[in-house]
């Protein structure tokens, strides 16, 4: 399962327990991996993800690879944090378009940590417009000019292989 944070919009897919289909997880054998560990899933091509974000400024780089591991700041905060000590976290991006205070981005997620991109982005310098933990005080300031309520963070595709038919499937 995934749950998308509050906030973004876009594709969202669900999965039942392989257990209980009585079939392969994703393409790889319940001995291999469990169906509960999607991110495994995801570091290991079982499941690539596409977002599409509007950000604060834009990469120099026309693409690249974010590589900044994420650890949990104490409870009882949700949040996270660059940091050292953190698990490994990797983003692959692309700038779309480029514009005067800000750009559109396309995101892959290569790990999948909880508010990685949100993280990756705020951390490289270009904030999500419209993420007001992650968002620096100027890019908070350009989504009130413009109106931006909620992160703009949006789930473009999904793809993994089907678990019965094993066929690579897009949503």
């Amino acid at each position: 399962n995934h749950t998308m944070d509050a906030g973004r919009e876009g594709v969202i897919s669900t999965r039942k327990i392989a257990r209980e289909l009585g079939c392969m997880a994703f393409g790889a054998g319940l001995n291999e991996v469990e169906a509960s560990e999607p991110v495994y899933l995801q570091e290991a091509g079982g499941i690539t993800k596409l977002y599409h974000a509007t950000v604060f400024g834009t990469p120099e780089a026309d693409e690249g690879i974010i590589d900044a591991p994420i650890r949990r700041r104490p409870l009882p905060s949700l949040l996270r944090y660059i940091s050292p000590e953190g698990k490994p976290s990797a983003t692959e991006f692309w700038v779309q378009q480029r514009r005067k205070d800000a750009g559109l981005l396309s995101l892959r997620p290569i790990t999948g940590r909880t508010h990685q991109l949100r993280l990756h982005c705020s951390h490289k310098g270009f904030p999500i417009l419209g993420d007001p933990q992650y968002g620096s005080e100027e890019s908070q300031t350009l989504s009130m000019r413009l109106g931006y309520t909620h992160q703009r963070l949006c789930a473009k595709s999904v793809t993994f292989i089907h678990p019965i038919t094993e066929e690579k499937l897009t949503i």
